[in-house]
């Protein structure tokens, strides 16, 4: 499902993530989230694409959890992924910094940290309208002598 996630134009952002350490393992059972707050994002290739809305990190950047499921899960090794990715609001740049893909009995199937720099968010894409709904929109300029 890797570089999937956002459609073409997204692909770099997506296709590598970067290491942060996480504790995670294979075989580690998906931890419970019961306030998760799942909220579609579009489909690309058939794969749904929703982001959490209650697990946005807020700090220098933003860190959102996006989860991708198959269109008929069963048909592959996983049954969806969850890409934590980091978005600067200015200069609206992003990249994945971890991908767990999970199976379907809900253990972790594979780890992706693979670092990479940040890249511009691709107007029109799905990141684009992830950046406009989290990132507040720039002040006007002022106008001399108001």
């Amino acid at each position: 499902m890797r570089g999937l996630l956002f459609g073409t134009a997204c692909c770099a952002l997506l296709a590598r993530a970067v290491a942060l350490g996480s504790a995670a393992r294979a075989g580690d059972p998906e931890p419970p989230n019961p306030a998760a707050d799942w909220r579609p994002l579009g489909k690309v290739s058939g794969i749904s694409l929703s982001w959490n809305a209650a697990a946005v990190e807020h700090g220098a950047t933003l860190v959102v959890p996006v989860r991708s499921t198959p269109p008929t899960p069963g048909n592959t090794a996983y049954s969806h992924a969850v890409t934590r990715m980091e978005m600067r609001c200015a200069p609206a740049e992003a990249h994945a910094i971890q991908t767990i893909n999970y199976r379907p009995d809900g253990t972790i199937g594979r780890i992706d940290n693979n670092p990479v720099p940040f890249a511009p968010i691709p107007p029109g894409s799905m990141m684009a309208r992830l950046h406009d709904a989290l990132c507040p929109a720039p002040a006007p300029a002022a106008r001399p002598g108001h």
